[in-house]
């Protein structure tokens, strides 16, 4: 007799079309296990990275780091790598976006370049 766990798994399973669906505790978790086990090592094995910076209104927003930060595909493997199989693995997310904003660490060196402040410590 199967338990009731295993009949949620299989009808899930079988709505996604016989694919591994990914359920941890919340959105996040369960869009980083997807992003570690099939995004990360992608991006690894190019000298990048990835954050997921939160997930809103079904939502996930993400941020390249290493040489994929600057990179001009991003938007290339933000669709083909990252959405796709982070969609893939899980219905708890609709759309995958990247976070854009810049950081605070960014506009403090911006404040410091153009008070020309950053002479003085070279």
């Amino acid at each position: 007799m199967k338990t009731e766990s295993v009949k949620v798994f299989e009808k899930r399973y079988r709505r996604n079309g016989g694919k591994m669906v990914y359920r941890r505790k919340n959105k996040e978790e369960t869009v980083e296990a997807i992003l570690e086990e099939y995004v990360r090592p992608g991006l690894k094995s190019h000298g990048g990275g990835i954050v997921l910076e939160g997930i809103r209104n079904k939502t996930a927003y993400i941020r390249l780091t290493g040489h994929c930060s600057g990179c001009p595909s991003a938007k290339y493997t933000l669709e083909n790598l990252v959405k796709e199989e982070v969609l893939k693995h899980t219905d708890l997310v609709e759309d995958v976006r990247l976070d854009e904003a810049v950081s605070q660490e960014l506009y403090d060196f911006a404040r410091q370049i153009l008070s020309g402040s950053h002479l003085a410590e070279n």
